[in-house]
């Protein structure tokens, strides 16, 4: 399969390597560290000399979706979610069988219902395997159109979330692109995940110059 996975992770060390190794063999990783000196084995990564944190999260995409290199598919998924043994598959099969040439990206983290909404305020409709949501947070599969038309991210003032995702989902409904959410569950919260990093006082800095500080390549570590 060539699947580029693209991961950021910060202070989760433990629960991002368990999330890089379960992907081992199935395609290219790429990580970005916010800020932290722990590597993750097996992965390309860039470690970050300071942390951007949820202001700075437009940059952090901006700066991962840039290592994602050329491949047919691309999986965006979170450090602190186990990826089930067959997600990858799973995700593929059902991304392949929407067949909408407007589709962009298809949701995996969390299963969807019918008329449901969120920032399109679009209530969500059966697609048969998939529901289409119109919205997409950032753990999703997509293609290389998903990139080439999104662009660059634009500076985005962070709120209680990170306002990536109301804005890449606003961007393409507009633009007239069709945005799915999966039926079925993919991932397995891990332990980690109650423990916000993007809301933990210390991870909303501004004004920070993007530094990097090494990157590193252990996929074969």
């Amino acid at each position: 399969m060539d699947v580029a996975f693209l991961i950021t992770t910060y202070n989760r060390q433990k629960a991002c390597q368990k999330v890089v190794s379960s992907l081992w063999g199935k395609g290219d990783i790429y990580v970005l560290n916010d800020g932290c000196s722990y590597t993750i084995f097996g992965a390309e990564q860039i470690k970050r000399r300071h942390n951007f944190g949820k202001q700075g999260y437009w940059k952090t995409v901006n700066q991962l979706f840039n290592l994602r290199g050329n491949h047919k598919y691309y999986i965006m998924l979170p450090d602190d979610w186990m990826p089930l043994e067959d997600m990858v598959e799973k995700a593929i099969d059902l991304w392949e069988g929407i067949i909408d040439n407007k589709k962009i990206c298809l949701s995996l983290l969390y299963p969807g219902g019918i008329g449901r909404t969120n920032w399109t305020k679009f209530p969500a409709i059966d697609a048969g395997r998939v529901y289409k949501t119109q919205w997409v947070d950032m753990c999703f599969i997509c293609e290389e159109k998903f990139f080439r038309e999104l662009g660059v991210l634009p500076r985005i003032i962070a709120g209680l979330s990170s306002g990536v995702g109301k804005y890449i989902s606003h961007k393409f409904n507009r633009d007239g692109y069709n945005l799915y959410q999966v039926k079925e569950e993919l991932f397995i919260q891990q332990e980690e995940h109650n423990r916000s990093q993007m809301n933990n006082g210390k991870n909303n800095r501004t004004g920070i110059r993007p530094l990097t500080q090494r990157i590193l390549n252990t996929r074969n570590q």
